[in-house]
């Protein structure tokens, strides 16, 4: 099974492609890091700046596509505080999956 964590953080959003098999430990098969710069975005009243969102949501994006090429079978996403706690969340994460919940790429 080929699984991908997608680590959506602060300063970049970073897909880890993995090949597992049970009994053995994980193979890494490929990684994807794309800059979301969140840091620089985040507004006085905490929300995250439309550029912000958006390289999020691109990166998102470009994240699922690779993942989608590589063949993987379960994504798990993850999202710093910023992305899911921010007065810019549902935002954020309307233009993705970046809930902490698995997705399944099938």
């Amino acid at each position: 099974m080929r699984l991908g964590v997608l680590d959506i953080g602060s300063n970049s959003a970073q897909l880890q492609i993995v090949d597992v098999r049970p009994g053995a430990p994980p193979l890494p098969a490929h990684a994807v890091k794309e800059p979301t710069l969140l840091g620089e975005e985040i507004l006085p009243d905490g929300s995250i700046s439309d550029d912000g969102v958006g390289r999020v949501v691109r990166a998102v994006a470009d994240a699922v596509t690779a993942a989608a090429r590589h063949g993987v079978d379960q994504l798990y996403p993850f999202a710093t505080s910023a992305v899911r706690d921010g007065r810019s969340a549902s935002a954020a994460s309307s233009g993705s999956s970046a809930s902490g919940r698995s997705s399944s790429l099938g």
